[in-house]
């Protein structure tokens, strides 16, 4: 959970379920892109139970205006 939360670190990458590898990339792209438009990434996890990732955003109110322009 510390990689995840730093800002510099890649993820360590663990094998896959059908043993496929990674690069570690992939949360660290999500936490950017939802940073870079105000959203809320939660991460619950428990050791050989599973993780759980949440992804939220604030919602907007548009008018029918603002949407046409």
């Amino acid at each position: 959970m510390k990689e995840i939360s730093s800002q510099v670190v890649r993820v360590k990458s663990t094998e896959g379920t059908q043993k496929e590898k990674g690069t570690g990339l992939g949360l660290l792209l999500v936490r950017q892109f939802m940073e870079k438009n105000q959203g809320h990434l939660r991460i619950h996890s428990k050791p050989n139970e599973g993780t759980e990732i949440i992804l939220s955003f604030e919602r907007i109110n548009t008018t029918k205006e603002l949407i046409e322009s």
